[in-house]
């Protein structure tokens, strides 16, 4: 939550913060325990990607690294985003043949870059590490 007025709520929501009438007759928020995560100081915004694969260093000659391009989302300075997981494994599995036969296939290309699965909006999306702080909600 960023803010308060009466019944209305402002919250941090696919890259923008947004009011949400929140009475108490009728709340749309809950309050909740759990980590979040906040843009680094220092950064102007942290970018989100729809899935969490490895880096190019993680695959051997002869098989190309799959592309890691950010979606739309992007993270904020002085918003703060739910993380649904700290654990998230970088890896990408290919098979691409029915035996096989292909360069690297039936492989499991595992990365170092760390990533964490937040909510984007009604999104599930990843953040690398590096770009946002973790701490519990307040």
């Amino acid at each position: 939550m960023a803010d308060r007025e009466g019944s209305w709520v402002q919250v941090s929501w696919a890259g923008e913060h947004v009011w949400l009438r929140n009475s108490n007759k009728q709340p749309v928020l809950v309050p909740s325990k759990g980590a979040v995560v906040r843009v680094k100081d220092g950064l102007d915004l942290a970018r989100t990607y729809g899935r969490a694969y490895p880096e190019a260093e993680a695959y051997p000659e002869g098989v190309t690294p799959q592309a890691v391009v950010p979606i739309e989302y992007q993270l904020k300075p002085g918003q703060a985003y739910v993380v649904g997981d700290r654990r998230v494994i970088t890896d990408y599995y290919k098979a691409t043949t029915y035996d096989g036969s292909a360069p690297g296939d039936w492989t499991d290309f595992v990365g170092e870059t760390k990533y964490y699965w937040v909510w984007t909006g009604h999104r599930q999306t990843f953040v690398p590490a590096t770009d946002v702080d973790i701490s519990a909600s307040q």
